[in-house]
């Protein structure tokens, strides 16, 4: 696996960015965790201000609060850089159109509340086993709604709220069985570092202003 070696002095050549906030559900919580334990810390070696703020189990309908709660204690971020929305999709009932209409929903209100910020969507990651899916195929199905959710937001972030957009299926596949722990669902280790690698990339990538996709396309 490759690695990415970003220059530690990065962020002083991109005037205007100083600080990133990561939010979501478990997979920024335990990125995070492995990000202190790297080299350059949780700011990556970016020289940003990075906070991680991720809670297990968070589903899309937690996110409202978790950003109104922060926003009451520090200043807008920069950058918000979100990871939500995986364990919503194996809800009875959330077909793949009803969700991303309402994930749209809640980031043009985002984009009223950090109206200064840079939102970008990190793409739903796959997984070995789905919680919660039907049995039979009923994973397979899940994971072509989580690719409908993750094709749609590219074309959403771009195009409506001149946002950015990761994708991590380049680095994290289900073919990669080591990046996934014992239950299938989170990373592992080596996970979490190609993860980390991912939004890295994605970060000098984007605020160098060589696109707004990442990686490019």
């Amino acid at each position: 696996m490759a690695i990415l070696v970003i220059q530690a002095n990065f962020a002083k050549s991109i005037p205007g960015f100083k600080t990133v906030w990561i939010v979501g559900s478990s997979i920024p919580y335990w990125a995070g965790e492995e990000a202190g334990r790297r080299p350059g810390g949780k700011n990556l070696k970016l020289g940003f201000d990075i906070t991680w703020k991720g809670i297990r189990g968070l589903k899309w309908g937690d996110l409202d609060q978790l950003l109104s709660q922060e926003i009451k204690f520090q200043p807008r971020p920069d950058v918000l850089i979100i990871h939500a929305g995986s364990n919503d999709l194996t809800t009875p009932g959330n077909t793949a159109v009803r969700f991303i209409q309402d994930i749209q929903c809640s980031l043009y209100r985002y984009n009223v509340m950090f109206p200064k910020t840079l939102l970008i969507w990190s793409a739903l990651l796959p997984r070995l086993y789905w919680h919660g899916a039907p049995l039979g195929q009923g994973g397979v199905k899940i994971d072509v709604k989580r690719r409908k959710v993750n094709k749609a937001m590219k074309k959403f972030m771009v195009s409506e709220l001149d946002g950015a957009f990761i994708s991590h299926d380049t680095n994290i596949n289900v073919h990669q069985t080591s990046l996934f722990r014992y239950d299938g669902t989170h990373l592992s280790q080596s996970g979490n570092n190609a993860y980390l690698n991912n939004i890295q990339g994605g970060l000098e990538f984007i605020l160098s202003g060589k696109g707004k996709i990442f990686p490019p396309q």
